[in-house]
């Protein structure tokens, strides 16, 4: 798993993956939760600033109420539409689609879809990619060749 996950509440109640904050950050200044991977890569384009506060991003510990909130959390895996039934807590999350699933998945680098590892190759040979806004324009551009 690389990352931000993402979780709805299906029929069942149960989270599926929509945007859950993955392996939180806090900004010192303004308190803002960031996902570790979002924050890094906010900081790699936009130098130290904090996106929600403008002043310099300097990392805080994460409250331990937080980490107990996501530990409580009961976590379908990614790949419940490829057919993998476990439901996981948020902490045991990452081992089990890394290392343990049964319908291991990787992310497309073309349209950023999650598909099984033996299907990658195939799917990748006739993939389009994903359309994304310029911020600028407005026009639905592919991801490849928008950098």
């Amino acid at each position: 798993m690389a990352g931000t996950h993402e979780f709805y509440f299906d029929d069942d109640g149960m989270i599926q993956n929509v945007f859950l904050l993955w392996k939180p950050k806090s900004c010192g200044s303004c308190q803002h939760l960031f996902c570790d991977k979002c924050i890094q890569k906010w900081k790699r384009i936009n130098s130290t600033s904090c996106p929600f506060c403008c002043t310099p991003y300097k990392e805080k510990r994460v409250p331990p109420y937080i980490h107990s909130l996501l530990g409580r959390l009961s976590i379908r895996c990614r790949n419940s539409s490829f057919g993998c039934t476990e439901i996981l807590s948020y902490n045991s999350l990452e081992q089990h689609e890394t290392n343990e699933c049964q319908y291991p998945t990787k992310q497309c680098h073309i349209c950023g879809n999650y598909i099984l590892t033996d299907a990658i190759d195939q799917h990748q040979s006739s993939c389009n990619p994903a359309l994304i806004e310029c911020r600028i324009c407005k026009h639905l551009v592919d991801s490849e060749s928008f950098s």
